[in-house]
């Protein structure tokens, strides 16, 4: 398919136009900074119908990026604990 990846800092206006989040279907944000996902969701909305997945430092930031309209927020270190605690459970330390 057709990917299209833009870095740049979300708070441009020029980076939000070369995003095109008018047509976007899908829109994955990596960058934990909860003002510029924030910023990302609210045009986002307001440009079209994407899905959004955005990245959140804890679970108070997760909540308010759902609440702004996010449709999968991912709390890195909440995933990595639980993916250690999956490794421990099918035996990876066991003798």
């Amino acid at each position: 398919g057709n990917v299209t990846t833009i870095f740049g800092d979300i708070s441009d206006p020029e980076v939000l136009e070369k995003a095109n989040v008018k047509k976007a279907k899908l829109i994955i944000s990596t960058v934990t900074d909860l003002d510029d996902n924030l910023v990302l969701i609210a045009e986002s909305k307001r440009a079209g119908k994407a899905r959004l997945v955005v990245v959140a430092n804890d679970e108070d930031e997760a909540k308010e990026l759902y609440r702004a309209g996010a449709d999968l927020v991912v709390v890195p270190h909440l995933v990595g604990g639980d993916h250690i605690a999956t490794l421990l459970d099918y035996g990876l330390f066991t003798n």
